[in-house]
């Protein structure tokens, strides 16, 4: 998704097009056999505390690390690119156009904080016992879903702001709930009562 952003940023370039895939079936086809190794090298046993009815990490390969150290090999270079364009040409990119700033913004935001998890990931697994690396990466995807979202809600409140309503895209799809089955788009009571002759 951000490979098609930052193509979409760069004025759909098709040589920046051919860097970034180039790049992504070089760092993609490693990291899968990687992950495939890491998987057959996970070792589990009956968790310390009885009545608990999960698996209990005792050992696994530090091989991960390279996947993540892959991972923001990939991730600096679509920063750099965002990064690179968005201040050469940010005022004829964005003159105006809010939705443009606001995938910019949240592109670049995304992925420095993409790169300090994924660094202290690196540190954590690479220094501390397995189980922090676990709590770690969970931290990472929880924090990467609510930068998503909050990305997502800026996108929407700029489209609200605009003050019209597309009729093929219900955008008000979450306000739906609030209302009752006879309400209008405003709240009003409709009168569904048969007509009287």
């Amino acid at each position: 998704m951000f490979i098609l952003r930052t193509y979409a940023i760069w004025g759909r370039s098709r040589r920046v097009l051919i860097i970034l895939m180039s790049c992504f079936g070089a760092i993609l086809i490693p990291v899968v056999y990687i992950l495939t190794s890491f998987g057959n090298s996970v070792t589990t046993s009956e968790p310390p505390i009885p009545n608990i009815t999960s698996c209990y990490n005792v050992g696994e390969s530090r091989i991960i690390v390279v996947a993540y150290i892959l991972l923001v090999v990939g991730e600096f270079e679509i920063i750099s690119f965002t990064l690179y364009r968005s201040i050469k040409h940010y005022k004829s990119l964005a003159n105006g156009n809010r939705m443009l700033n606001i995938i910019i913004q949240h592109n670049i935001f995304y992925f420095i904080c993409g790169l300090f998890f994924s660094v202290l990931l690196i540190l954590t697994i690479g220094l501390l016992p397995f189980v922090y690396g676990d709590m770690v990466s969970n931290l990472q995807v929880t924090v990467h879903a609510l930068l998503v979202t909050r990305m997502h809600l800026e996108l929407w409140k700029s489209d609200r702001a605009k003050g019209f309503v597309v009729d093929d895209i219900a955008l008000d799809a979450f306000d739906q709930a609030s209302r009752g089955r006879n309400d209008d788009w405003r709240g009003n009571v409709l009168d569904i009562r048969p007509a009287r002759h």
